[in-house]
C-alpha cells in the first residue's frame, strides 16, 4: 500500500519546509518513505545521497529483496546528519497523527492501523540501527601532489557519530611512496591536531609534518596496517575510525558528484579507499553472523532477507483521484605487520 502525504509549514532538523510531499509504503509489514526531487536538486534533503546520484526518487526502507535490499540500506547509511533527523521526525509525526486518524483528510479505504504498525516496526529498527558516521557536506580543502606523496585534505561539516556531533572536522586521505605508474600501495589517514582532535577521545601525536602535529594511521598493501597505533586507541576511537573508513568511498563519490576536479583520476582514490577498508576488515572483522530469518532482523544486521516478497495484486495499489602551497615533510615508512492504489492524505 502506498500513501501520498503533503505536510505544510514543517520545521524539522534545522530546516523550514513550507510544503513537503512524500509517499509512505509498506513491505514485509515495515513502513518506508519515498522522497522525490527535481533533477539536479537535493529535493527536501540537505544532501541527496551519492548512493542514489542517478535517481530522482529515494527509497528509504530497511527491507526488500536480495536484489534491492543492499541499495536500500546504503540509502539509509548515506543520509546526511540533518536528513537522518528529518526521516525520524517524519516517522514520529505520522505515528502520532495516526493515533487520531479521523482528523485526517483521507480516502474511505485508508487503513491507518496498518501504517501505524509499520511505523512502529520501523521505529524498532531505527533504535537498533548500527552506529553510522553521518555528515551534511564534504568539501575538498586542498589537493597536494608531490613526486612521492599525494593527499586530499577533506573538510566535513556537521559530522555525527552515535550521540556526538562536531560542526567541522578535517582529515587527509593520503598516499606515500608514490612512483610513476604506481599509486595506492601505502595509503594513510592523517588527522591534524587543530582540526580533528575534538572527534577523538584520546587523540595523540604520532608524527609531524609541515602542517604540524598529527595522528596518522598507515597501511601497506596488500595486507598490513600500523597495529601499534590502532591498538593504542581506545575502543570508541577505533569505532569512530572504522565508521569513517566505511564512509570514505561515499565521501569521495559526493565530492566527485559536486564537481571537484583532481589531477589524479577519481578511480585511483576510490580504489585506495576500498583497499583501506579491506585491510582494516582483515585485521578487525568479527566472525560472520549466521543468516537471520526475518526481514526486520536482516535490516538491523545488514544481511539480505532470505525470501523474495510476494508481489501485491494489482488492486492493492490505487491512484488517488486528487492528488597552501606547503609541502608535506617526508613521512615515516609504514610499519608492516604480517597477517593476515497510491492514496492521498493531508494533514
Amino acid at each position: 500500500m502506498a500513501t501520498r502525504w503533503r505536510l505544510k509549514n514543517l520545521n524539522a532538523a534545522g530546516r523550514s519546509h513550507p510544503e513537503l510531499e512524500f509517499r509512505t509504503i509498506i513491505e514485509h509489514g515495515i513502513a518506508g518513505f519515498v522522497l522525490s526531487r527535481e533533477p539536479g536538486t537535493t529535493g527536501p534533503l540537505s544532501r541527496w545521497p551519492s548512493s542514489a546520484a542517478d535517481q530522482n526518487e529515494l527509497m528509504l526502507l530497511p527491507a526488500g529483496t536480495r536484489t534491492n535490499f543492499p541499495q536500500r540500506i546504503e540509502n539509509l547509511l548515506d543520509l546526511g546528519t540533518r536528513d537522518w533527523d528529518l526521516l525520524q521526525t517524519l516517522a514520529r509525526l505520522l505515528a502520532n497523527v495516526l493515533k487520531t486518524p479521523a482528523a485526517l483528510k483521507t480516502p474511505a479505504d485508508f487503513q491507518p492501523a496498518l501504517l501505524r504498525n509499520g511505523l512502529d516496526k520501523l521505529r524498532q529498527i531505527f533504535e537498533k540501527f548500527p552506529a553510522t558516521l553521518r555528515y551534511d557536506s564534504v568539501s575538498l580543502k586542498r589537493e597536494q601532489v608531490n613526486p612521492d606523496y599525494e593527499h586530499l585534505w577533506l573538510r566535513v561539516e556537521n559530522l555525527a557519530f552515535g550521540d556526538k556531533r562536531w560542526p567541522e572536522f578535517e582529515f587527509r586521505l593520503s598516499c606515500a611512496n608514490v612512483r610513476p605508474n604506481r599509486f595506492g600501495t601505502h595509503p594513510k589517514l592523517e588527522f591534524p591536531e587543530e582540526s580533528s582532535q575534538a572527534a577523538f577521545d584520546a587523540w595523540f601525536i604520532e608524527s609531524y609534518d609541515d602542517f604540524g602535529a598529527k595522528l596518522e594511521l598507515r597501511f601497506a598493501l596488500p595486507e598490513s596496517m600500523d597495529l601499534a597505533v590502532w591498538q593504542r586507541l581506545p575502543e570508541n576511537d577505533r569505532a569512530f575510525l572504522s565508521a569513517l573508513i566505511k564512509r570514505l568511498p561515499a565521501m569521495l563519490g559526493a565530492l566527485q558528484g559536486a564537481g571537484a576536479q583532481l589531477k589524479r583520476p577519481w578511480g585511483d582514490w576510490k580504489n585506495m579507499a576500498l583497499e583501506i577498508q579491506r585491510v582494516l576488515a582483515s585485521h578487525t572483522a568479527p566472525p560472520p553472523a549466521p543468516a537471520l530469518p526475518t526481514p526486520m532482523q536482516a535490516a538491523v544486521t545488514g544481511a539480505a532477507p532470505l525470501t523474495e516478497p510476494t508481489p501485491a495484486p494489482p488492486s492493492a495499489v490505487k491512484t488517488a483521484e486528487n492528488p597552501s602551497t606547503k609541502t608535506a615533510s617526508k613521512t615515516k615508512a609504514p610499519k608492516r605487520v604480517p597477517t593476515p492504489k497510491t492514496q492521498e492524505a493531508q494533514k
